[in-house]
C-alpha cells in the first residue's frame, strides 16, 4: 500500500493536475477577496499561538482542502502501518 507522500508525488507528475493548478494560479487575480479568503482557510488545519513564546504562530496546513479525502488519507496511513 503507497503511504500519503508517495500518492501525493504521482498526482504531482499529472499533466492534468499541473494544469489544472496553473489554470488556478492564473485565475485568483480575478476572484473577490472573500473567494480568496475561503480558498484560504480551506487549506488551513490548524493555527497555534504560544503566548509565552512572544506570541509565536504555528500555522498547519491541510494536504488536500478535502477534509473528507485528507482524513481517508490518514486513515489508510495508519491501517497500512
Amino acid at each position: 500500500m503507497w503511504d500519503t507522500r508517495e500518492q501525493i508525488d504521482i498526482l504531482s507528475k499529472d499533466e492534468m493536475q499541473s494544469e489544472l493548478i496553473g489554470r488556478f494560479k492564473q485565475d485568483i487575480h480575478s476572484y473577490s477577496n472573500e473567494e480568496k479568503r475561503a480558498i484560504f482557510l480551506l487549506a488551513i488545519e490548524k493555527v497555534g499561538i504560544n503566548f509565552s513564546k512572544d506570541n509565536h504562530i504555528k500555522i498547519d496546513y491541510r494536504l488536500t482542502p478535502y477534509v473528507e479525502i485528507e482524513d481517508l488519507m490518514k486513515q489508510i496511513d495508519i491501517e497500512s502501518a
